[in-house]
């Protein structure tokens, strides 16, 4: 609907082009000789002429991105090219001399026959206003006009900006369709957002809008009302608005302009469109900062200085090249080549590009002459006046110059970013060398568990080329019945990218070898900020090797120990008991006292026998058999229950079956450490030994208790035998575990792979 609001009763501006044009059209400008803006629509006296290069403002018109029209008795009589194309039509042409009404939905016809009444007839001279055109095609579009008068031929009409912004209407429509969209669309639009209540008090404030007030969030929501952002001049207006919205929306305009005030007390130029949440006291309204485009429009009615200000102040480089020749250069072209503004005019433009680049400037510079769509091209290098080589990107339009076609380039230097990338390539040159010669493995995986990369170790260990590795899963590498996965360890946790994920793997590679590996995975940032995940991978075959074997010679000096005490100390320490009792009964007989201190000797002998015995079953808790393992533990429980009171249990599997020494020794002795820790440490009532095989071939030993349970950060700092039973659960390949228990107490837990029993033939 048109908005009859957003004319400026005080400043209106009218804009006069005197013209003696042709029949055609597209030469609108070509008669072009003044410009008179008039301050003041009482005063018409007062007129400033100010002269201006009226071809090339035609050129900025014909290439301007946003669509301008001109209309007479409703006929079309000029539109440029963007006009053009919003309307569906390839050419200006096929536009002008249609009436405005073959682009203008039934719904929106009496509201712009009213505007311009108010603009033609009861000179009401500016108008902005949403509203509705329809295209050639028929696709309606909501569009935001600008009008205002326009006295062509002596006849008066309408000039009128359109911008499309069926994006925006779209945006609104789908936030009063959900209020959790409308929230996420609150926060996350580029617009300045508000919401407040029927007495005006600011109920929420996005971001952007925060932004704009200087403001904290704290400050304002349910603190301040948004009256308090308006300028003095349009507060009065602003609250006639909201009272008579209060009595009758409908009654007033969704958009308008005011002047804002910010925390500083600094004034801006915004738009805002209000609306009523249905059901509600609550209002919603979105502000656009329209200060640089009302800049921009009071500089292009004010003066050709004026517009010349804006383009030699414009942060990218403008040129204008016409026959090869620069013609027209603002001052940031100066700041890029170091070339003086005299020293590039009239000179052959393509004498400054870099010979790799001249043909395929020059044949883009043909076909911009040829097709008025604009164009980006580049990177391109060319020349300062160093002869040194900066990089740009170049926009390429079509324009008239001086009545003739010409080409305007808008170039951004990129000579920072291209070294910037070219550095980055180097780097990533250097540390690829790096990654291809490390003696690690070096893999890279996406975030499904997809390799991506593999480096020549990687290759060497496996057996395989990168082309088998690549595009495999990470899991197809792993051992089965390991029971570790890199892609449920990591990938399938909620990650984080600063953690380190330590494990142990196995590689089985081409020659059906298994290769121990330890791993340290983590998250990385891939291109496109994507993630992946980065795993270093160290062959520890060798090392495992040698620390079984340092155990088994240990196990092995401690069982020959254990024997020599037994099988020689042990009877002598006996036959020396017996012997002593011998002779206590010869001396009782004699009647000696010597006989006491013989009983005493006796005794002596028998508590070292004792001790010895334990010392014994305590250098060979296991027997070597099949069943040794469960014997020992057995007889571990038994232990706890007689030496400390505490009721403990040991169930297991019968089918168990362990020959392997080295690893019934360890089992044992982690069992013992854990019952040990439980029965002085936890306060426990009762302690349970389990060691039972599971599904898939595992065997399972879980130790549990009742008691007091354990903090964390006291494990990780006191916990030196939880440390020696990791180290033996990793001697023997397999997984340790530490948990709370339930409902109480702590589970200890310690899983032998299949593969580690399948191995070394323990079980079928």
């Amino acid at each position: 609907m048109v908005n009859n609001e957003n004319i400026g009763d005080s400043t209106a501006h009218c804009v006069r082009i005197e013209q003696g044009i042709t029949d055609g059209a597209s030469n609108i400008y070509s008669g072009v000789q003044t410009v008179t803006m008039k301050n003041d629509l009482q005063n018409t006296g007062s007129s400033e002429h100010i002269s201006m290069n009226g071809i090339f403002y035609q050129r900025l018109i014909e290439a301007s991105p946003d669509p301008i029209y001109i209309y007479v008795n409703e006929i079309i009589v000029f539109a440029n090219h963007a006009a053009a194309k919003l309307l569906g039509a390839d050419h200006a042409e096929i536009i002008i001399g249609c009436s405005i009404w073959d682009f203008v939905p039934a719904s929106s016809r009496p509201a712009l026959e009213k505007g311009i009444d108010l603009i033609i007839n009861r000179d009401r001279q500016y108008i902005i206003a949403d509203d509705r055109v329809m295209r050639l095609d028929g696709k309606v579009l909501n569009v935001e006009i600008s009008s205002s008068f326009f006295k062509y031929k002596g006849h008066p009409g309408i000039l009128a900006f359109f911008r499309d912004i069926t994006k925006r209407y779209k945006a609104e429509e789908q936030l009063r369709k959900s209020e959790n969209v409308y929230r996420t669309i609150f926060e996350a639009t580029g617009t300045a957002m508000i919401f407040f209540e029927e007495d005006t008090t600011i109920s929420l404030m996005n971001s952007k809008c925060l932004k704009l007030s200087g403001y904290a969030k704290e400050e304002v929501e349910g603190k301040m009302s948004w009256m308090e952002f308006v300028a003095g001049k349009d507060i009065q207006r602003l609250r006639q608005y909201h009272d008579l919205r209060t009595v009758n929306p409908e009654l007033v305009p969704r958009n308008y302009e005011f002047s804002l005030k910010d925390r500083e007390g600094s004034l801006r130029d915004v738009f805002m469109t209000i609306a009523v949440i249905p059901e509600t006291n609550q209002r919603v309204a979105s502000i656009v900062d329209i200060s640089d485009r009302k800049n921009a429009e009071r500089a292009l009615a004010a003066s050709e200085e004026k517009y010349r200000l804006v383009v030699e102040n414009a942060k990218e480089a403008i040129v204008i090249i016409q026959d090869d020749v620069i013609k027209y250069v603002n001052p940031k072209v100066c700041d890029i080549t170091g070339y003086s503004e005299e020293s590039l005019l009239e000179r052959d433009f393509f004498g400054y590009i870099h010979p790799e680049f001249q043909s395929y400037v020059a044949d883009e510079y043909k076909r911009r002459l040829e097709n008025t769509s604009g164009r980006s091209i580049g990177p391109i290098k060319i020349f300062d006046t160093h002869h040194d080589v900066r990089w740009l990107e170049i926009y390429s339009v079509r324009i008239r110059w001086e009545d003739k076609p010409a080409v305007l380039l808008f170039l951004t230097d990129i000579t920072d970013r291209k070294a910037a990338e070219e550095a980055l390539a180097a780097s990533e040159a250097k540390y690829r060398v790096l990654a291809e010669n490390a003696g690690d493995i070096i893999m890279m995986c996406d975030m499904e568990g997809v390799i991506t990369y593999v480096n020549r170790t990687g290759c060497e260990i496996t057996g395989m080329t990168a082309d088998d590795i690549r595009g495999r899963s990470i899991n197809d590498l792993i051992q089965p019945g390991k029971n570790v996965s890199l892609k449920n360890s990591i990938i399938e946790k909620k990650i984080n990218d600063s953690n380190l994920y330590r494990h142990k793997a196995q590689i089985e590679n081409k020659d059906g070898d298994i290769i121990q590996l330890e791993t340290i995975s983590n998250v990385i940032r891939l291109e496109k900020n994507t993630k992946g995940v980065l795993v270093i991978a160290r062959d520890i075959t060798e090392r495992n090797r040698l620390e079984r074997e340092i155990i088994n010679v240990s196990e092995r000096i401690r069982m020959q120990v254990g024997r020599d005490l037994h099988d020689d100390i042990s009877p002598h320490i006996i036959a020396i008991g017996a012997f002593a009792e011998v002779l206590k009964r010869k001396l009782e007989k004699k009647d000696l006292p010597e006989a006491e201190d013989m009983e005493k000797i006796r005794e002596f002998l028998s508590e070292a026998s004792v001790k010895i015995r334990r010392l014994v079953k305590g250098l060979c808790p296991v027997d070597l058999d099949a069943k040794g393992v469960i014997s020992a533990l057995d007889n571990l429980a038994e232990r706890i229950n007689t030496i400390y009171g505490i009721a403990c249990g040991f169930e297991y599997d019968k089918s168990i079956m362990i020959y392997d020494n080295t690893l019934a020794t360890s089992v044992y002795y982690i069992a013992q450490e854990a019952v040990y820790n439980a029965a002085k440490h936890s306060g426990a009532s009762s302690i349970a030994i389990s060691f039972f095989p599971d599904s898939e071939g595992n065997y399972i030993l879980n130790v549990s208790d009742d008691g007091k349970g354990f903090i964390p950060s006291e494990i990780r700092s006191k916990g030196q035998g939880l440390k020696i039973m990791r180290y033996r659960a990793d001697v023997i390949n397999g997984s340790f575990d530490i948990r709370r228990n339930e409902p109480e107490g702590t589970m200890i837990t310690v899983t032998i792979p299949a593969a580690t029993l399948l191995r070394q033939g323990l079980i079928l």
